[in-house]
């Protein structure tokens, strides 16, 4: 039976493979996006939703234990440990908002195009309709 402080040593190393995670899907539908392919970036950005939700409950789950700090046998090293994965996780959320504005950006001007496209087609039926 492990103790908490070990427990909540593995929670932080789960927390931070889910970052890492989202990271890692964050570039996969940038790349999607780029693409054109929709039902792929669909699917991952669904996963993503999930592993976001994987992510608040893991969360929740370490600030339950760190109100137990009685219970900790090393305190010192359990809040080094907590303050380095604050620290990569604000530069991971950092670097994901980062990938999603550049996808943001690239899906707003492919909407752009398709309505121009749309705006194209529709003026020429109306002038082939005359």
């Amino acid at each position: 039976n492990l103790d908490i402080s070990k427990e909540l040593l593995l929670d932080f190393t789960q927390y931070l493979d889910f970052w890492n995670r989202c990271l890692n899907l964050s570039i996969k539908i940038r790349k999607y996006a780029k693409d054109g392919d929709l039902e792929k970036l669909s699917f991952e950005t669904d996963n993503r939703q999930r592993l976001l939700n994987l992510l608040k409950f893991q969360k929740e789950k370490i600030l339950s234990k760190l109100d137990q700090k009685d219970r900790l046998s090393d305190l010192k090293y359990v809040e080094d440990f907590f303050q380095k994965v604050q620290m990569t996780t604000s530069e991971t959320s950092a670097l994901i908002q980062s990938i999603d504005s550049e996808t943001l950006d690239f899906l707003s001007l492919e909407k752009i195009k398709t309505s121009n496209n749309i705006s194209k087609i529709s003026k020429l039926k109306s002038y082939l309709s005359t």
